[in-house]
């Protein structure tokens, strides 16, 4: 058995990567993402080959602040590396880390600094340490005293799935109608999604999603979001990977998942069989004045996941589906998506419990109770 000092002492021989890497297995890192790096690849090809190590290539950085979320909510540790060029991506998604209180390893290798080739990479790596501390800094008073303590197969059932080489459908009894015809209420719709859920773990998206899942019931394994927009796929992809004996489902609405769409690439490269997005889709941003989105144009959220490898997705209008969904959150094969169409109208918010550091203590107590 080694010590801790004998394994920093032979750390200390070593090339840099090789030393971090050790220092990786010493304190236990079971997920790295990354953006692919130069200055990265011997640590990463280190991670890629340690079984004991999940590595998850990422389109983007800010994506690998989800995963790190994610990652602590199931209780593993997790690093990301990036380039100072990435470092600027970031500074929204890590409101989600002050909010919450999640510890984050984040390993830069820097450009733009004196003898930079590629004038264009200057202007972040001149602000890069400033960043840093802006976006990673402790929320103050987040330690206060008194803060409570929280220690508490593919189904087809009416829905006409699709996979990759099938045609684009919806429910086949729905086909000759309107579509406008065929919209759920998103209220009745969630509800019906989380009855009996058992020990489903469920993570929200800011807005709407939340204040439906609030609304189906309070539950301590919600992970409720009130920010960090576009990452709420890589929080359910990085608690899908750390706890596999679970089922995760992601419910979000159409905005978020569009803002995160390089996500779906990057489930469909880890191929997690435990996850389930389901996105509400109103076709319009509900939170900032009822704006028209994306999909509304006809842009179609189960083509993208069938095209990111997703092992099944399809479209659901009628609420008389929502129990085949419900039980394909439980049982079915992922990664699986679900595009819920629904109304475009205005629903009373139901506000639930808005601290992060609450929220993230109640979830790892429940699930670790």
């Amino acid at each position: 058995m080694h010590s801790a000092t004998d394994i920093a002492t032979a750390s200390a021989q070593l090339s840099w990567p090789d030393a971090i890497y050790a220092q990786f297995r010493r304190v236990g890192i079971r997920q790295v993402g990354y953006v692919p790096d130069a200055g990265h690849s011997r640590l990463i090809t280190l991670c890629q080959d340690d079984p004991a190590v999940t590595d998850v290539v990422l389109t983007t950085e800010e994506e690998g602040v989800g995963l790190v979320a994610g990652a602590a909510l199931g209780g593993q540790r997790a690093a990301l590396l990036m380039q100072s060029s990435g470092v600027g991506n970031c500074i929204n998604m890590f409101s989600l880390l002050r909010n919450c209180g999640f510890g984050c390893l984040v390993l830069v290798t820097m450009r733009g600094e004196f003898g930079e080739f590629n004038p264009w990479q200057v202007p972040m790596g001149s602000i890069t340490e400033d960043v840093l501390k802006l976006g990673l800094s402790h929320l103050p008073g987040g330690q206060r005293r008194g803060r409570r303590g929280y220690r508490r197969r593919r189904l087809r059932h009416g829905l006409r799935w699709q996979s990759p080489g099938r045609d684009l459908a919806v429910a086949t009894a729905d086909r000759p109608q309107a579509m406008d015809t065929m919209m759920l209420d998103r209220r009745d719709f969630v509800r019906a999604l989380l009855t009996d859920r058992g020990d489903l773990l469920v993570v929200s998206g800011l807005g709407s999603a939340t204040y439906d899942a609030a609304a189906a019931g309070d539950h301590p394994l919600n992970f409720y979001l009130w920010g960090a927009m576009g990452g709420t796929l890589m929080i359910g992809l990085g608690l899908a990977l750390a706890r596999p004996d679970r089922r995760v489902a992601v419910i979000t609405g159409d905005g978020d998942f569009l803002m995160g769409l390089g996500s779906l690439a990057t489930i469909g490269v880890k191929q997690p069989r435990n996850l389930a997005v389901v996105v509400l889709d109103n076709a319009h941003y509900g939170e900032t004045g009822m704006q028209a989105s994306a999909t509304q144009s006809g842009i179609d959220p189960v083509a993208m996941a069938l095209a990111c490898r997703f092992k099944e997705a399809c479209h659901v209008a009628r609420i008389e589906d929502a129990g085949a969904v419900r039980l394909l959150l439980h049982s079915g094969e992922g990664p699986l998506l679900v595009h819920a169409q629904i109304k475009s109208e205005d629903t009373p918010r139901v506000l639930p419990l808005r601290d992060g550091h609450a929220i993230k203590e109640r979830f790892i107590a429940a699930l670790n109770g």
